[in-house]
């Protein structure tokens, strides 16, 4: 995979914390995905999500929360990477 990846000048990405958004106890609460995320922050993190409603309702309290942290947002393409 990593070197279909590379070949193909892409960017190969995993993830290191998830927002546990799919998981049903989480459905249609907003504010439980913001605090999965928060529990599990920590710099360098990359974060999963999904295009669930009640995760893009969670968006604009987390990406407040995060900034008022101080944390920031980076483009992928941006990093400095072996493997493309």
């Amino acid at each position: 995979m990593k070197k279909i990846v590379a070949d193909q000048d892409m960017l190969f990405m995993t993830w290191s914390n998830g927002s546990l958004d799919w998981e049903s106890k989480n459905k249609n609460k907003p504010d439980a995905v913001v605090n999965n995320v928060l529990e599990q922050l920590h710099p360098g993190s990359n974060i999963l999500m999904h295009e669930l409603p009640w995760t893009v309702e969670a968006l604009d309290s987390l990406l407040t929360k995060l900034d008022s942290e101080g944390y920031g947002f980076v483009d992928p393409n941006l990093i400095e990477t072996e493997i493309r």
